[in-house]
């Protein structure tokens, strides 16, 4: 599956979320910190050991133990061992990278149909003359 690049963020959902109220200003840090830790991994997933989770968070240990409302937004993932994920986050990470793999098939299958049976066509085309 092609990995995503842009992480989607909904102001309304951050903002209107009861559970980030709740947390104090660096466990917001955090838990967005984290977000972008797992949309970037290949996989959604960072590990699930809480010495990574204090560096990747940048709380540290003692405040990561601190932090049990921010480590309970992060739940077991579903295909991989000793790995978190967020059910959302993971949710619209599989839709955005299903959507980018049907790009890239579509404009396989265009270019196949402009240059039918020579798939170095595109790197051999040389720019127009002025």
């Amino acid at each position: 599956m092609s990995k995503p690049i842009a992480m989607p963020f909904w102001a309304d959902d951050w903002l209107g979320s009861q559970e980030i109220l709740l947390m104090p200003p660096s466990e917001e840090g955090a838990d967005i910190r984290s977000l972008a830790h797992l949309w970037r991994s290949g996989d959604c997933s960072i590990p699930d050991d809480d010495a990574s989770l204090a560096r990747l968070s940048r709380l540290g240990p003692r405040r990561w133990r601190e932090a049990a409302r921010l480590r309970a937004a992060f739940v077991e993932h579903p295909l991989l061992a000793k790995r978190l994920t967020q059910d959302k986050a993971y949710k619209t990470w599989v839709e955005v990278a299903s959507f980018r793999a049907k790009c890239a098939e579509s404009g396989k299958a265009g270019n196949a149909r402009r240059w039918p049976g020579d798939s170095q066509a595109i790197a051999t085309l040389s720019p127009p003359s002025p």
